[in-house]
């Protein structure tokens, strides 16, 4: 199953970034879902999608990916998918990896645009170095270059020119 966010909103909250956003499932629109910053849980309405399919089936499609998630946690123990703690913790959870990953790929793109934007192997999950130069098609063998000896310099290999990602 894919599920994909869009529209997402966000705002400063008492506990944290309030937002509201749209989630698909396999491209067709599943829940509006809103967050109101307060330390609580995320508030899923399937009504948009459930109102065309009998019996929720958006909700309990959603519910089975979650259960399948968690249960491939690290801190899964048997019998906790009973609980409904379980499930609503989950769908939290699961929803939040999507719309950071959906954050750090805007992120990215943005700084693109003006740099040359690169990782290396063993360097923390989510940290990228920025090179403040345009990247192009043309100057990419020679910036590779210039990040393959930077790397080897410091003793890592370079993972990834994320420009290349986004060059079209």
């Amino acid at each position: 199953m894919k599920i994909t966010v869009k529209n997402y909103k966000s705002c400063r909250g008492n506990e944290g970034d309030a937002f509201s956003c749209t989630m698909y499932l396999d491209g067709k629109k599943a829940a509006l879902v809103e967050y109101a910053g307060t330390g609580g849980e995320y508030e899923f309405d399937f009504s948009i999608s459930d109102k065309k399919m009998l019996g929720g089936a958006m909700s309990q499609k959603y519910d089975e990916y979650v259960r399948e998630h968690q249960m491939k946690a690290e801190d899964y123990k048997p019998g906790d998918e009973n609980g409904e703690y379980f499930l609503y913790c989950g769908r939290d959870i699961v929803l939040e990896e999507f719309i950071t990953a959906m954050l750090e790929e805007r992120q990215l793109k943005r700084w693109c645009k003006t740099n040359v934007v690169y990782r290396f192997k063993g360097d923390e999950p989510g940290s990228y170095f920025q090179w403040k130069l345009k990247w192009t098609p043309q100057l990419a063998p020679v910036i590779r270059g210039k990040l393959e000896t930077l790397g080897a310099r410091k003793g890592k290999a370079l993972e990834v020119i994320v420009n290349e990602r986004f060059a079209a």
